[in-house]
């Protein structure tokens, strides 16, 4: 009982506001809490596999063997966004392969963004290179998708305002999707923390 007592009497208490010690207040540690990391393995891993799964969703929808089929159900033939685009030639073979890269792309981006999620918190080094790896094959997928929009801007020779509708979609959504990528890089390289 003496060595409770004497515990407490060496813990700092603060006075009542009228100066008496009604209720003895225990100080708690105040030194500055070391705030919270940046979730930078998180957020990449999170924004890879829904990159992934618009990725696997776009393939499936325009990767087709059948070449008589418009790549949109077609409701009225007159109008621009039902019109059908046929690529002839090498950007027919080049468009095929890069659809089937892009789609056989999102299967590692997926795993790894899994693996760097599954992965103990405790091995920091490991879910960053995982992560970085995701971060390479995303970057690579976003690659081919551009690059795949602009074979059928070059490959199309349609009407203005659905190549526009083309490029603009791919355009903001590949825009944002480096400037993320570049910020992920920076969050996630070693030495590059953002708020450690």
């Amino acid at each position: 009982m003496d060595d409770k007592a004497k515990d407490a009497a060496a813990l700092p208490v603060t006075l009542a506001m009228d100066g008496k010690n009604l209720l003895p207040v225990l100080k708690g540690d105040t030194t500055p809490r070391i705030p919270a990391p940046f979730p930078a393995v998180l957020l990449v891993c999170l924004w890879s596999l829904v990159s992934a799964g618009l990725f696997t969703t776009f393939g499936a929808i325009f990767f087709k063997t059948d070449q008589t089929d418009c790549l949109t159900p077609i409701v009225n033939k007159s109008l621009w966004w039902s019109k059908c685009y046929e690529l002839t030639g090498s950007n027919d073979l080049a468009a095929r392969a890069l659809l089937h890269g892009l789609t056989r792309g999102c299967v590692p981006q997926a795993a790894l963004a899994l693996l760097a999620l599954l992965l103990a918190p405790r091995r920091r080094i490991a879910r960053r290179a995982l992560a970085l790896a995701t971060l390479a094959v995303n970057v690579t997928n976003h690659c081919i998708l551009a690059w795949l929009a602009g074979l059928l801007f070059v490959g199309t020779s349609g009407d203005a305002l659905g190549i526009l509708l083309l490029v603009a979609i791919v355009g903001a959504y590949v825009f944002p999707a480096a400037v993320f990528a570049l910020f992920f890089f920076v969050a996630l390289v070693p030495g590059g923390d953002l708020v450690e």
